[in-house]
């Protein structure tokens, strides 16, 4: 009875949240606007169920944060390459994030 439940309980949620193509583009959207609280829910309930959204808007995030970090540093009008200083800041930092 409780496997029948949790599936139910799954399904449900399931059907009152946006798809994971959805979602990818909620969490782009999402960075760029406030989205409604109904719709902040519905994307709350799907990472409930979905790692891979989870992970998707999480790894957004970290992208975001390194290229406005590294936004200050850019030489871009000298050199599009990115410094040896900053390559190694990024390596530590991705690195950093992917043990967490």
């Amino acid at each position: 009875m409780k496997i029948w439940l949790g599936r139910a309980f799954v399904a449900l949620i399931c059907a009152i949240t946006p798809r994971c193509r959805e979602m990818t583009r909620l969490i782009s959207v999402e960075r760029e606007q406030p989205l409604s609280r109904l719709t902040r829910l519905r994307m709350d309930w799907h990472y409930g169920i979905c790692v891979w959204c989870l992970r998707y808007r999480d790894q957004l995030g970290l992208l975001g944060r390194l290229s406005r970090r590294l936004e200050g540093e850019s030489s871009c009008e000298r050199d599009p390459r990115l410094s040896e200083s900053s390559k190694d800041r990024l390596k530590e930092t991705l690195s950093r994030h992917h043990h967490d």
